[in-house]
């Protein structure tokens, strides 16, 4: 049984917003499971053909590794990772279905992120999307994410914003 799990993801929400624990070697084996960091993987080149892309610098303010699975909207990521959101607005990761980046306390990292397929909707998990991901909403998503205190700092801008100030 232990060779048939090498590794259990699980997607965590605590009051900071969503993590992502990876868990090697979870059962039955002799050396002792371990949380392993990002390891980001591209994805093959036209899987995502014809949909629009952004690359986006992001920092992690929080004392915590976070950790962000494939298709979570960006734009709702964790609040302590500070970066443009309104690049992110109705986009997600663009690596494969199932995996993550982590960002370690204090890490920036450049993202690609890809926008959604379909009908452009976006249902988010921390309710700053919440529908049509055309440009006429993004002013109302960074209201509420100015609102619940998510880290910000649009494109150019060297200040510190939102995040408590970290």
């Amino acid at each position: 049984m232990p060779e048939l799990i090498g590794t259990v993801k699980i997607e965590c929400l605590f009051r900071d917003g969503m993590r992502v624990l990876h868990v090697e070697r979870p059962i039955g084996s002799a050396a002792a499971p371990r949380v392993i960091g990002p390891s980001p993987k591209r994805i093959s080149p036209g899987a995502n053909a014809g949909r629009r892309t952004a690359e986006v610098d992001v920092e992690n303010r929080s004392d915590h590794t976070i950790f962000i699975s494939s298709h979570f909207p960006f734009f709702e990521v964790n609040r302590r990772l500070v970066f443009d959101r309104a690049v992110a607005w109705g986009m997600h990761l663009d690596i494969p279905a199932g995996d993550s980046i982590g960002w370690r306390p204090g890490e920036t990292h450049r993202v690609r992120l890809v926008a959604f397929g379909g009908r452009g909707v976006v249902v988010g998990f921390n309710r700053l999307t919440e529908g049509a991901t055309g440009a006429e909403g993004v002013g109302e998503g960074l209201e509420r994410v100015r609102r619940a205190g998510y880290g910000h700092r649009a494109a150019g801008d060297g200040h510190r914003d939102n995040a408590d100030g970290r």
